[in-house]
């Protein structure tokens, strides 16, 4: 195991595995563990190269704060009383709540969101074997 020292107080550990499965096994493990700035890549044997990251997609995200835009959007027609009115009266207010909760939910999943240093990637992609697979994680110097 090496560790790269990273900015604000963040180390970079790696480990390589010669199994995708138990790379994806300490993956797990990981985030599990709640270490969110975890990542594999994986190589075939071919040598192309995946690279997996766990956690909650932007349209993931999206979606969800879209449903809840939406929910939000027919309780305050509702409320108001005007939900029992014309259909397309109420189609345009409930698409802009859509679209709304859609933007504000990718955004708020990319800001929130830790990943991995693109950078780490970068050094790491180029030095991975044909059926290996390299594991990257940036902890706390201390929880290292």
């Amino acid at each position: 195991m090496r560790f790269w020292p990273k900015k604000g107080n963040r180390v970079l550990v790696v480990g390589i595995f010669q199994s995708a499965v138990a790379g994806r096994a300490v993956l797990q493990n990981l985030h599990r563990a709640r270490f969110r700035r975890a990542a594999a890549i994986y190589a075939s044997a071919k040598g192309r190269q995946r690279i997996e990251q766990l956690g909650i997609s932007a349209i993931g995200g999206s979606v969800a704060a879209l449903v809840l835009s939406v929910a939000l959007g027919a309780f305050i027609l509702w409320a108001r009383g005007t939900l029992a009115d014309r259909p397309a009266a109420v189609a345009l207010p409930l698409a802009a709540f859509a679209f709304g909760g859609a933007i504000i939910g990718w955004i708020l999943v990319q800001l929130l969101r830790e990943h991995v240093d693109s950078a780490s990637f970068a050094r790491f992609t180029n030095t991975i074997l044909p059926n290996e697979t390299v594991v990257l994680a940036e902890v706390e110097a201390s929880e290292a």
